[in-house]
């Protein structure tokens, strides 16, 4: 939009004066759908045009030399997460499996299991999914388990849907992601309490264990570091129906991510991030102008310069001719300036000079 702004000026210095007021005239009667209209028609309607809220909004520096930085800002600013992000770590453990090889070996588990897994959240295809990924590569034929909503977004890497183009690579693969996931949930239908060594990594600070039981419920174990703080709704020792299972354990494992969070230092939120930038690009591309100005540039920004000027002369032939033939189209000039000063009263009464050198109120409704 600013690009496009920064086009229509430069269309409107380099027009004839003769066309001047017909593409002002154009300007302003544009359809209010195109952007700039709407824009301000936002802002408008936020009341930020009010002189009250003067303090609460600036024009920024669109010149063609700060331009170019500013856009870059703009669009580091338009990549940062707009919501509350996590990755965490989903493992199946089938009967008999002690070791990490044969974890990460298993390509899909039990019924129980799967049906879980499209209960915690929905499969999409890694090559054209557009939301967080979790570090997950775009590539083909890849899918994941992904759940979002208003507020957080959270992708799972789930260790039977992590491929390779070999053993070696697969489980390479599973072990960059889920040992840097710091919230795993690990399904065990092993008959032994799942161990923590099984899987040695620098992260897991928090595990959410599922036993399945043979009456059809399901045991909890939380397994959590000493630093991280308590968490829930899910508790260590909790019997859960399989109805509301997927939903207690996501709802766990986010606030456990949190909970990890906020021991660490220096930890940033993503709102406050975004704030910062915004900051940032406040103080280095606002742009000092007065109440009049800020209006005047927001409802006319082409209207920067005096309609009644007229052009130089570029040579001493153009002053020979222009002041031989002065004398005999001053009538048709003298009728022409005043219908370019009705003309300019009607569009632009901000512009409309003050011969009385007294300042004009500004009145309110």
């Amino acid at each position: 939009m600013i690009t496009e702004q920064e086009k229509a000026e430069q269309n409107y210095d380099s027009s004839p004066f003769e066309k001047t007021e017909q593409y002002i005239d154009n300007t302003v009667q544009q359809s209010r759908y195109d952007r700039f209209a709407l824009c301000r028609s936002h802002i408008t309607q936020l009341g930020l045009m009010m002189f009250e809220n003067r303090q609460n909004i600036d024009l920024l520096n669109t010149t063609k030399h700060n331009c170019d930085q500013l856009l870059r800002e703009l669009k580091n600013l338009d990549s940062l997460n707009c919501r509350e992000t996590h990755k965490i770590a989903v493992i199946y453990v089938g009967y008999g499996q002690e070791d990490k090889p044969s974890i990460f070996s298993n390509t899909h588990g039990s019924p129980p299991y799967e049906e879980f897994l499209t209960h915690l959240g929905w499969q999409v295809e890694l090559s054209k999914h557009t939301g967080f990924r979790g570090g997950l590569h775009q590539l083909p034929n890849t899918y994941s388990i992904y759940y979002a909503n208003e507020l957080v977004e959270i992708m799972f890497h789930v260790a039977t849907m992590i491929d390779g183009s070999n053993d070696e690579d697969r489980l390479r693969k599973k072990t960059r992601h889920i040992g840097n996931d710091e919230v795993q949930i690990i399904w065990t239908e092993h008959y032994h309490e799942y161990d923590r060594s099984t899987i040695a990594t620098a992260f897991g600070d928090v595990l959410i264990v599922i036993h399945p039981l043979p009456n059809g419920l399901y045991r909890i174990k939380i397994d959590k570091t000493s630093q991280t703080t308590n968490f829930g709704p899910l508790f260590d020792g909790a019997i859960v129906d399989k109805l509301i299972l997927p939903e207690l354990v996501r709802a766990t494992a986010i606030n456990a991510s949190r909970a990890r969070r906020t021991t660490l230092n220096n930890h940033c939120e993503f709102y406050e991030e975004r704030h910062r930038i915004i900051n940032s690009i406040i103080h280095k591309h606002k742009r000092e102008t007065t109440y009049e100005e800020f209006l005047a540039q927001s409802f006319t920004p082409l209207a920067a310069k005096t309609l009644d000027e007229t052009p130089k002369p570029n040579s001493q032939i153009e002053r020979r001719d222009q002041s031989s033939n002065a004398v005999n189209s001053s009538n048709s000039n003298v009728q022409i300036s005043s219908q370019r000063q009705r003309q300019t009263t009607r569009n632009f009464p901000f512009l409309t000079p003050n011969n009385n050198n007294t300042p004009t109120p500004i009145t309110r409704r």
